[in-house]
């Protein structure tokens, strides 16, 4: 990713969000899949994993003012207490504050208690909202509680907070941005609405710039192994912009 910070620090004052990402960077790597319509969201929560977990903590933050949560729903075909015919869920998600929703799992198999949890897409929650708003959504995941709570632990008794490159997060909206078309993806004249949250994608690299602007309300992520920033590049007050090396 090439940006000259120097050049445009002036163009991100105000934006929520800009974040470099490097895939398969971590152990564990927590992905919070965001699907948007005109009155609803849903935030389809997985890990990847090539090591055997025992547990997972996440918490997810939203702005409330935006959003109302309607239901959590826990993968309890995957996380439990007991066996294949008996499963005891763990304690049940907890979104009482609002603004953000807890939700922890473990597994115990009794009939293998070292089995674990390992492979790609693994189902952890799934979490639905209905919007408040026309403002596209600004979501974050991290850590469900902070130390000295171990969130992710392995069958090993490795704990994953702790560890260089232990645990990433990321929520991401599943909907290509429109005006993002061809490789490379070179972006003039365009501008991104208030309540418009999407991907743009390019395999080899993206240009932003000239007269670019995004709204705010809007959460646009651009994702590419390059991404160069020109000038009179605007991004608005209250805008959530991701930059993303991938």
């Amino acid at each position: 990713m090439t940006i000259d910070l120097l050049r445009v620090k002036w163009l991100i004052v105000g934006i929520l969000a800009l974040l470099p990402y490097t895939s398969n960077a971590a152990t564990v790597n927590v992905l919070g899949e965001a699907h948007l319509t005109a009155s609803t969201l849903t935030v389809d929560i997985f890990a990847t994993t090539a090591d055997k977990i025992l547990s997972f903590g996440i918490k997810l933050s939203y702005c409330r003012t935006d959003l109302s949560i309607t239901s959590v729903e826990r993968s309890n075909d995957v996380w439990y207490f007991g066996n294949t015919s008996t499963k005891y869920p763990y304690i049940a998600p907890n979104s009482s504050v609002e603004g953000q929703v807890i939700i922890v799992g473990g597994l115990l198999e009794t009939t293998n208690p070292t089995a674990g949890v390992t492979g790609q897409r693994i189902p952890l929650a799934t979490v639905n909202f209905d919007r408040l708003t026309a403002s596209a959504p600004a979501l974050s995941l991290t850590y469900a509680k902070s130390s000295p709570y171990k969130n992710f632990v392995s069958t090993a008794g490795t704990i994953y907070d702790d560890a260089i490159e232990g645990v990433e997060f990321r929520v991401l909206f599943d909907t290509p941005c429109q005006d993002c078309s061809g490789d490379p993806v070179e972006l003039s004249g365009v501008t991104f609405a208030k309540g418009v949250a999407c991907v743009c994608s390019a395999t080899t690299f993206i240009s932003i710039g000239p007269n670019v602007t995004i709204e705010s309300g809007a959460n646009i992520t651009f994702r590419a192994p390059k991404v160069n920033v020109k000038s009179a590049f605007k991004a608005e007050e209250g805008a959530v912009v991701k930059i993303e090396q991938e």
